[in-house]
């Protein structure tokens, strides 16, 4: 991990640079055995589930899916740290649906895409161009997040690895059986995040092919909104990725993903929940949904 210190017409910044995108090591393989075992079997009972459900709910009534679920099962050693978020104060500026919207659109044309660089490139261009409305292309020159209250910063790694780390993530997918179901998926996403490839729009994109892998290679019901429950966790995903990208440790964010489809299961299995639905607002949504 490179450190990095500038100095700008407000004062000194410190950051550090991304890594390159991490190979999980055969020790990570071998730790994470039985999380594997446990994502396939919660896999199996999160497919039977009303993902429709859990989408209305986390769009229209986050805070009462909060008040639902186990949230501290969702946090991460130091999402303590943060202060403090009541259920009834959680607020989002968007939500998982147009993702979701995403994924169904473009999951059967994933296996075309992982063929080579090039054609994986253009299909991530073509999703993030649907996505944001306007032409997107792969950037040609660093990104550098903006610095927090105190200077501090997080630069990713120079557009000439882009290539690079691309291929790191065709070999995890092309070798999904060796790396696991849970794994392969966790490190697509840590990669993809890390690689950076466009100059807006990234976590979006990586949370699509995430969510795309798992619909082809896992079940097609599959849909994890991660957005919304790293906001309820209180950046839980965020603390939890961080450590697989700086320093190639993946027990946590491996953890995290069962936790959120355990949560949504018991969610799901309590008929209070979906007894609490209008139906009305329900078919309205569905609507949207599909219609739009």
């Amino acid at each position: 991990m490179e450190h990095i210190v500038w100095r700008s017409p407000t004062g000194l910044k410190k950051g550090i640079r991304m890594p390159l995108p991490q190979m999980p090591t055969p020790d990570s393989m071998l730790s994470l055995q039985e999380e594997q075992k446990k994502f396939i079997y919660l896999t199996i009972n999160y497919s039977k589930i009303d993902v429709i459900l859990i989408l209305f709910y986390i769009k229209n009534d986050l805070s009462f899916f909060a008040n639902k679920i186990t949230r501290e099962a969702l946090f991460h050693r130091l999402s303590g740290k943060l202060q403090p978020l009541g259920n009834d104060g959680i607020k989002c500026s968007r939500s998982s649906i147009e993702e979701y919207k995403m994924c169904i659109k473009y999951k059967r044309s994933f296996f075309n895409s992982i063929r080579s660089v090039e054609s994986f490139l253009k299909y991530i261009k073509e999703i993030s161009s649907d996505l944001l409305g306007n032409p997107v292309f792969i950037r040609e020159k660093e990104v550098i997040v903006t610095p927090d209250r105190y200077g501090n910063f997080v630069a990713y790694p120079n557009q000439k690895y882009i290539n690079f780390g691309i291929e790191k993530l065709l070999f995890v997918i092309k070798n999904k059986e060796k790396y696991g179901a849970l794994l392969s998926s966790c490190t697509i996403l840590s990669m993809l995040l890390s690689i950076h490839p466009f100059q807006d729009g990234n976590g979006r994109v990586s949370r699509i092919i995430f969510n795309i892998f798992l619909m082809n290679t896992v079940n097609k019901n599959i849909f994890i909104p991660i957005y919304e429950f790293s906001k309820i966790s209180q950046n839980g995903f965020l603390f939890n990725i961080r450590e697989a990208q700086l320093f190639n440790k993946w027990e946590n964010i491996s953890i995290y993903m069962n936790n959120i489809l355990l949560e949504s299961i018991k969610f799901n299995m309590n008929f209070d929940n979906i007894r609490s639905i209008s139906n009305g607002k329900l078919e309205e949504f569905c609507y949207y949904l599909y219609k739009t």
